[in-house]
């Protein structure tokens, strides 16, 4: 067993900002039970707003729990698994919470999914209920004559308008037309002529899989993260604790991440409903004037989403100049902090930039930057979350600690780290091992306790005979204030090692070639320098803005 390491512990204890506990006592309960507690305490506080329409905490509450009675007339049972292909929407939510009132499992699906895609999904988790937006039905036909039993079509009108209870009796008007044509299909407006509410199912929240996020981070291929209850309830207080100083009556949260992500799921939602927060759903992820205009009628915001969103917010706050409160900026790590700040140096006054550390199979967070900390370490990921235990280990053994400063693997222990991969136990003993989770990051920790996200271990590479971290030279390459993003790559043809280079322009300036290798012969190794470099209009990035640089690889190997 890998113990902690009781001097990392010290130096937590020491520099953990007033607020914030290392150790919390977390509740074991239910997802469900967590918002329902939220809702005894918040009842006619505004919990969503979609589109313009408002819902209390109260009426949310109702909808899931007609929702949920409705499913389980549709043959929903403690164990099924119940898939989610819906956009970021009040309906995500009230699906999201219906489901794990019975004690199924919610299967979320990206929206961009083809249909091999969502086929293999569903296989994969035996879902035999799929809920989805029915701009999207026509993708999954095929899936439903073949593998799924139920198809429940979300009508955009639903949850959109005033006038629910008329769009609510035209549609069930006509099912029983579309129940001749296949009695598996149905709409979820039907919900609201149903049903009383039934109880919750009794579960041990600590072993019922609450969610199965897929991901392809620790992997080659993308695999089913089996997260129970417990893990996603403790990442969300953990969270909460660390929001402590936003904890006001009139919050704001505002999720540009995807809800079928782990991210989107405790940040976009857990955790405001946590915090008897409001939260402003953005129908598209992107659209970042909606995010503008939300946050210059609010005083206390907090807005997650990917880093490359928050230039974009920031750009255009520069142009248009609300008049803004106070907004805290939750960013993952994977850009510097250093270019945030340059790029709201004329915008938010009151604006944190705060980066943080997690992944997948850790339900979403490990690590963030204190609100209000009055130490500037840019680009750290910050200080882990309460109840979480993190290392960095030598890369050859994976056991041996390493000093403070110097690289290693991270690895982490804490209650939000997942019970392993869905059907694979080989690839779930290679990450879990004797109560770490080995994430594949290199990473160091300086004095101070702050972790700093260096690369993931695949992306390293040889390079005559050194080993080399891609993190290294694409810090230098944007030094060039004319670059926009870079992925450094390193790859072997013919038995001869390379470096490439992808790099964006920023628009409407130039960088030429010779620059790039000049800057990179002044600070970086020979073995470092690139071998060539290739101007690109984008980097191809998942639904968190995370540059996805095996795509580069495989592009690369088959030219």
């Amino acid at each position: 067993m890998i113990e902690k390491d009781n001097n990392l512990e010290n130096i937590w204890e020491r520099n953990y900002p007033g607020f914030m506990r290392r150790t919390i006592n977390i509740p074991q309960m239910s997802l469900y039970s967590l918002f329902k507690s939220s809702v005894e305490i918040n009842s006619n506080k505004t919990a969503i707003i979609n589109n313009g329409k408002k819902f209390s905490y109260a009426d949310t509450l109702r909808e899931i729990d007609q929702f949920s009675a409705f499913l389980y007339e549709m043959g929903v049972r403690k164990g099924s698994f119940v898939g989610i292909l819906l956009p970021n929407s009040v309906q995500f939510p009230i699906a999201f919470f219906a489901v794990l009132k019975l004690g199924a499992t919610v299967v979320p699906m990206n929206i961009l999914l083809t249909e091999h895609e969502l086929r293999e999904r569903i296989r994969e988790t035996s879902s035999s209920t799929l809920i989805v937006m029915e701009d999207i039905v026509p993708r999954i036909l095929n899936i439903l004559y073949t593998d799924l039993k139920k198809l429940i079509i979300v009508e955009h009108e639903s949850y959109m308008t005033d006038n629910v209870l008329s769009s609510m009796v035209r549609k069930v008007s006509g099912l029983i037309e579309t129940r001749n044509q296949n009695e598996n299909i149905h709409y979820m407006s039907e919900a609201r002529v149903v049903i009383q509410a039934r109880d919750e199912e009794q579960f041990d929240s600590e072993k019922t899989t609450a969610v199965i996020c897929f991901t392809s981070g620790l992997t080659s291929t993308p695999m089913g993260v089996i997260l129970t209850h417990m893990n996603l309830v403790s990442n969300a207080y953990q969270m909460k604790e660390w929001a402590a100083p936003v904890q006001k009556d009139s919050l704001t949260m505002i999720s540009g991440a995807p809800f079928f992500h782990a991210y989107g799921i405790v940040h976009g939602i857990l955790l405001p409903f946590l915090l008897g927060a409001k939260i402003v759903i953005m129908g598209n992820h992107d659209d970042t004037l909606a995010a503008v205009t939300t946050i210059s009628k609010e005083s206390n915001v907090i807005f997650s989403s990917n880093p490359y969103m928050h230039k974009e917010m920031f750009e255009a706050i520069n142009v248009r100049e609300p008049t803004i409160g106070s907004v805290s900026s939750l960013v993952s790590s994977n850009l510097s902090s250093s270019d945030l700040v340059e790029t709201n140096s004329s915008g938010i006054k009151k604006t944190e930039i705060l980066e943080g550390y997690g992944l997948t199979e850790a339900a979403s967070t490990i690590s963030y930057m204190p609100i209000g900390y009055n130490i500037l370490k840019e680009n750290s990921a910050g200080m882990p979350l309460p109840n979480t235990y993190v290392k960095i280990v030598d890369m050859k053994t994976g056991k041996i600690p390493v000093p403070l400063g110097e690289t290693g693997e991270l690895i982490v222990s804490g209650p939000q780290i997942m019970a392993g991969f869905r059907n694979n136990p080989t690839d779930s003993a290679r990450v879990l091992k004797e109560g770490w989770l080995y994430t594949g990051d290199i990473a160091s920790i300086d004095n101070d306790g702050f972790i700093y996200i260096l690369g993931r271990k695949n992306d390293v590479f040889l390079s005559k005979g050194f080993v080399v971290s891609p993190a290294e030279i694409e810090k230098v390459i944007m030094g060039n204030k004319n670059v926009e993003e870079v992925a450094v790559i390193g790859y072997k043809k013919n038995d001869i090692e390379f470096i490439k280079a992808f790099i964006v322009v920023k628009k409407g300036l130039r960088v030429t070639e010779n620059e790039i290798i000049m800057q990179c012969n002044r600070y970086l190794a020979e073995y470092k320098i690139p071998n060539s470099i290739e101007f690109v209009e984008f980097l191809p990035k998942n639904a968190l803005g995370k540059i996805i640089k095996k795509s580069l690889r495989d592009m690369v190997m088959q030219q």
